[in-house]
């Protein structure tokens, strides 16, 4: 996707626009394209416009054309330096995803995007459909690619994510339905344990009742004890209180360090 991002972008008769700078899925939900894009120059001005007036493929990173003229972009301005708002579920890969925080659901850990992997649809589209967490990426990015070319790159599916960033948790959870919905209790319990005290509790708010209880009890008794204050007390009575509070599904306790190389104190002899 960053090389994309490259792109410069000019009207049909030859206005330079900058570059563009963001791209913009509807949902989250797998296969979802983008639709929008933001387009802009330094701190100069925005423009957001869908997707389809742009004669571009992601193969083509030098420079593309808009299919309008100078005189009808000016209804595609945005004000300030951020993207439009996004509608429900909206997600802007740049400002969202991309070198934010991730819970990795398949390795149950927290880390960084270094680069967002598309794949084209069949109307041209992009469509995001992993990440990767590799520091070879990063590195890439900055002009390293010789090095980088030596570093394992961590690729994971999009749809084994989920989104740790501001913008990247309102829309999990405006897409509870089809994305916390479907995940069971032990997933949720992974979500909890690496997500800041506020977003955990917005999360166990957005999936059923019976599964937000078996995941509380399935994490450690201090953030468990801290979520039960924030909650209200249908999310958290029945299921939590008729567990041994130490006892949890799969015979481990979930650690909100855990995915993090913590440092420990040395030993020192007496």
């Amino acid at each position: 996707m960053t090389q994309l991002l490259a792109t410069r972008i000019r009207t049909a008769d030859g206005r330079s626009l900058g570059r563009l700078r963001d791209l913009r899925i509807e949902r989250l939900a797998p296969g979802s394209p983008v639709d929008r894009v933001l387009l802009g120059a330094g701190r100069g001005d925005r423009y957001v416009l869908p997707w389809s007036m742009l004669d571009l493929t992601p193969d083509d990173s030098v420079a593309s054309t808009l299919r309008l003229r100078s005189e009808e972009i000016g209804s595609h301005h945005v004000r300030d330096d951020e993207p439009a708002r996004p509608g429900s579920g909206a997600v802007w890969l740049g400002r969202d995803v991309l070198d934010s925080q991730v819970v990795d659901l398949s390795g149950s850990r927290l880390s960084r995007v270094s680069e967002v992997l598309l794949r084209v649809d069949h109307h041209g589209a992009p469509v995001p459909i992993a990440v990767d967490l590799g520091v070879g990426a990063l590195m890439a990015r900055i002009g390293l690619r010789a090095a980088a070319r030596h570093l394992p790159r961590v690729i994971v599916p999009w749809d084994d994510l989920y989104l740790a960033s501001a913008g990247g948790h309102r829309s999990e959870l405006a897409v509870s339905t089809d994305r916390l919905g479907r995940r069971d209790a032990s997933v949720v319990a992974e979500i909890i344990a690496r997500l800041p005290l506020r977003r955990s509790a917005e999360v166990l708010q957005a999936v059923p009742s019976s599964r937000a209880a078996t995941a509380l009890t399935a994490s450690n008794r201090a953030l468990r004890q801290r979520l039960v204050r924030l909650l209200p007390a249908r999310r958290s009575e029945a299921p939590v209180v008729a567990h041994d509070p130490d006892s949890v599904t799969d015979g481990r306790r979930l650690l909100r360090t855990a995915g993090w190389r913590v440092p420990r104190p040395r030993r020192t002899s007496r």
